[in-house]
């Protein structure tokens, strides 16, 4: 796991342009999702995880950012990172859901609210998966597969949820 300290702000971040023929730049994470906000906004300083591609025939090599966002709905405990990967020369490319808890966890969390009226919407919570609805990059696909095997490492998926009860901590202590 290597992390890299948080330099940018987000309204920063959220400037990056694509350049040259690289992959479009997404919106950011916050346009389509409220109210899911980066741990960096509530914790200014804070560090942020990175993936560098080696020799990756899907993955133009480079550090990646990994910008872990969180539900700020005091009344949710949803248990869920969202991930947006970034490039510093091609913008925001993949944008994922992380949800560590079991499955059953999340089907009773759930109970009988479906909003997307599907028979089994805990699915969109458990497990590391391409954030539905969202615009996905060309490297998507690729970048969900190292985010993947980044997180069969338990120090990683220690990080997000340590960084989830923090955040969400610190909306209680607001509210």
């Amino acid at each position: 796991m290597v992390i890299i300290p948080e330099k940018k702000s987000s309204k920063q971040r959220n400037e990056i342009k694509p350049t040259g023929s690289s992959p479009k730049s997404l919106p950011p994470l916050d346009d389509i999702l409220d109210p899911i906000v980066a741990f960096a906004e509530l914790h200014p300083g804070a560090q942020t995880l990175a993936l560098t591609a080696r020799r990756n025939p899907y993955v133009p090599e480079g550090v990646y950012g990994i910008i872990d966002s969180y539900c700020t709905d005091v009344d949710c405990d949803c248990r869920v990172a969202y991930l947006s990967v970034v490039s510093m020369q091609m913008g925001q490319l993949a944008q994922l859901t992380f949800g560590w808890e079991s499955e059953s966890f999340y089907q009773d969390w759930m109970g009988d609210f479906d909003p997307l009226d599907d028979a089994d919407a805990s699915w969109n919570f458990h497990g590391l998966k391409l954030m539905d609805l969202a615009p996905q990059g060309s490297l998507a696909e690729p970048l969900l597969k190292m985010v993947g095997s980044m997180l069969s490492d338990k120090e990683t998926v220690e990080f997000f949820k340590s960084r989830y009860f923090e955040f969400r901590a610190g909306l209680h202590q607001d509210a």
